[in-house]
């Protein structure tokens, strides 16, 4: 394995060095923003591989904790970093089609974004029945896909009872 050889310039080792500082970091307190140096290797080992769906997967869970914990100050960052973990994951769903977690954050993340915005609700809503259904099919009775499904056809029903139609 290439990450053996501690070379920093190997993705294993960059993504294991990530996955660490995050460990470290969310067993400390899980409120906590990302550290500068959990920033730098995620970003570097997703410029080491930047095809790679972990890499994808990596950049996706870097936003997405930037978001939650309110790294971001202006509505225009927020905008931008919204757009860029959906733009991730969704490039991570394509290479990586076997991979339930990132199906399972697409359905979490489209959801959100799309909760009680008017413009494009149905295109959104029907790419997320669309990643649901292949997941039921991929993954036959599974219950964090039944999850998903409940919570999507819930909070759908609270801004349109008449959904689907």
């Amino acid at each position: 394995m290439q990450a053996s050889s501690l070379n920093p310039d190997y993705f294993d080792w960059t993504h294991h060095l990530y996955t660490q500082l995050r460990k470290q970091r969310r067993e400390a307190n899980i409120t906590f923003s990302p550290s500068k140096e959990e920033a730098e290797a995620c970003i570097k080992a997703f410029s080491l591989c930047p095809g790679y769906w972990r890499a994808l997967h990596d950049m996706a869970n870097l936003t997405e904790e930037r978001i939650k914990t309110a790294s971001y100050r202006t509505p225009q960052e927020y905008k931008k970093a919204e757009a860029d973990l959906l733009e991730y994951l969704l490039q991570a769903r394509t290479k990586a089609p076997h991979n339930i977690t990132v199906a399972l954050k697409c359905v979490d993340v489209l959801s959100a974004q799309n909760a009680g915005s008017q413009e494009e609700e149905e295109s959104t809503n029907d790419k997320v029945i669309q990643i649901l259904k292949k997941c039921e099919v991929d993954w036959p009775r599974n219950s964090q896909v039944y999850h998903k499904f409940g919570k999507f056809y819930l909070q759908v029903s609270l801004f349109d009872p008449f959904y689907p139609k």
